[in-house]
Order: C-alpha cells, then structure tokens, then sequence
C-alpha cells in the first residue's frame, strides 16, 4: 500500500557558477504542486505532462511545462505507513 499519495516530489537544477545560493522558485513550484495534489485528491504519475501557463520560475525563463519522471537517484522505499 502507498503510504500518502505514494510519491515525493524531487527537482533537479544545474547550478551557475554565478549563483550565490539555491534559487527558491522550485520549492515554491512543488509546493504548488503540493497543494493542488492535496485539494484535489488527484495523484500525479510518472509520464505526467503539465503545462504551467507562465514561467516556471517567474521570469525570463520561457520554460512553462514540467515532465513527471521517476528520480533515477532515488529508489521506492518501505515505511511502516506504507511505500513511497
């Protein structure tokens, strides 16, 4: 069984050299995310296309699309709750 909804949420970002810390843009895209999951009960696969209707990261950026893949770096987990 599933524990949750039976995903995490992760996101991958290259780092510029230029970059003095993180950005904050992808924690609040996956909050987003979040909250959407749980107002609507909908769970969100892997091969999920969704179009975000305007920069990702609220500027310049013309990236408004996320593909949903499984995280090659992390494998599902058993918890006493359940899988993720």
């Amino acid at each position: 069984m599933p524990s949750g909804y039976g995903f995490e949420l992760t996101f991958r970002l290259k780092r510029e050299a230029c970059d003095k810390s993180p950005p904050t843009w992808p924690a609040e895209l996956m909050q987003s995310l979040a909250r959407y999951v749980f107002k609507t009960e909908n769970a969100l696969c892997e091969g999920d296309h969704i179009s975000w209707h305007s920069s990702l990261d609220k500027g310049d950026s013309r990236i408004q699309h996320i593909l949903l893949c499984q995280d090659p770096q992390l494998s599902t987990i058993d918890t006493p709750l359940g899988y993720i």
